[in-house]
C-alpha cells in the first residue's frame, strides 16, 4: 500500500512517499484516500485491512462511537450489516431528537432494525412512540 497507519493524521493514514497525512472527507462523511490502481478507498477500511487483513465478504467496518471521521483503531470493529445498521445515530431533523422516531402525518413513526428485521409502527404522541420503540427493542 501507499500508506502507513498514523494516529497523528486526522484520517488515520499518512503517505509513505510524501511522509505526510493523506485523505479528505467525502460527501458521505467518511475519510477517503485515492490510489492509482484501486481508485478511491474508504480510510477506515484501509486501516482495518492494514491491521487485520482483508475484510471477509458480507462484513462491514463499524465506527463504534458513530463518528464517521474517527478512524482510531479502538473505534473500529468488524460487524455484519445488520449490526452496523443498529449502531446508527438518531435521525435529527430538528423536530424529534429520539433515535428511530420521526414525525409522520400528525403523529410519530417508529422504525427499528433488529437482527436484520425491520419493524415499523406508528404512535399518536412522542411518549407513546418512545414506549413502543422500547417494547420493540426489548421484544427481540
Amino acid at each position: 500500500m501507499n500508506w502507513y497507519l498514523d494516529p497523528e493524521s486526522r484520517s488515520g493514514l499518512s503517505s509513505k512517499k510524501l511522509k505526510r497525512p493523506v485523505g479528505c472527507i467525502g460527501n458521505h462523511g467518511y475519510w477517503q484516500v485515492s490510489c492509482r490502481k484501486r481508485g478511491v478507498l474508504l480510510a477506515h477500511r484501509v486501516i482495518w485491512e492494514e491491521l487485520h487483513g482483508p475484510i471477509p465478504e458480507g462484513m462491514q467496518i463499524d465506527h463504534i462511537n458513530r463518528i464517521r471521521t474517527d478512524n482510531s483503531i479502538s473505534n473500529l470493529r468488524l460487524v455484519l450489516p445488520y449490526e452496523n445498521a443498529e449502531n446508527t445515530s438518531a435521525h435529527v431533523d430538528g423536530k424529534v431528537p429520539e433515535k428511530n422516531i420521526s414525525e409522520h402525518q400528525g403523529g410519530y413513526s417508529i422504525e427499528v432494525m433488529r437482527e436484520g428485521k425491520r419493524v415499523r409502527t406508528t404512535a399518536r404522541t412522542l411518549d407513546e412512540a418512545i414506549a413502543k420503540r422500547e417494547d420493540i427493542l426489548n421484544g427481540f
